[in-house]
C-alpha cells in the first residue's frame, strides 16, 4: 500500500489545474515561460568496417557485442558482412563509441548553453519542442 505522500493526484484534479492555469494565463494573472529544446540530428551511417573496427576497440566478440547492443550475433555478424546496417538506436549507440563528445554534449542534464558549443561539434538538424511552466504571481 502507498503512503498519502507518494500517491499521485487523479488525472481529473491535474487536468482541472492545468485548466484553470490557462484562465488565469488569458486573465493576465500568470505568465507562462517557453523552452526550446534542441535534440541531434539523425545518426550516420556505418559500414562494415566500422562496425568490426568498434567491436575490435570494445575487444568483445561478436556475442558479447550482441548482447552489449541487445541484438542477435546474427545481426552483429549481417553488419559486419556488409548484408545490412545498423539503424536508429543502434545507429545512435555506435556513434557515442565513436564520438565522445557527443556523450560530453547530450549528457543527462541536456545540451550546453547556445554559444558554447564545441568546435567539433557535429552538424544538427534543430528539433524545438515547446514546454510551458506556469509562474504564480503573488498578489
Amino acid at each position: 500500500m502507498k503512503d498519502e505522500e507518494t500517491e499521485r493526484t487523479p488525472l481529473i484534479e491535474r487536468l482541472t489545474a492545468v485548466e484553470q492555469e490557462i484562465k488565469d494565463w488569458r486573465a493576465g494573472k500568470i505568465q507562462l515561460y517557453t523552452r526550446i529544446v534542441t535534440f541531434p540530428g539523425d545518426p550516420p551511417e556505418f559500414t562494415a568496417e566500422d562496425v568490426r573496427k568498434i567491436r575490435a576497440s570494445l575487444n568483445m566478440s561478436r556475442a558479447e557485442f550482441a548482447r552489449f547492443l541487445n541484438v542477435s550475433p546474427r545481426t552483429i555478424e549481417s553488419w559486419e558482412h556488409g548484408h545490412r546496417t545498423p539503424k536508429g538506436d543502434k545507429a545512435r549507440l555506435l556513434e557515442l563509441y565513436t564520438r565522445p563528445e557527443v556523450v560530453a554534449r547530450w549528457r543527462l542534464d541536456g545540451p550546453p548553453a547556445p554559444g558554447r558549443r564545441s568546435p567539433k561539434a557535429p552538424q544538427e538538424q534543430p528539433v524545438t519542442r515547446n514546454r510551458t511552466k506556469a509562474r504564480h504571481e503573488v498578489v
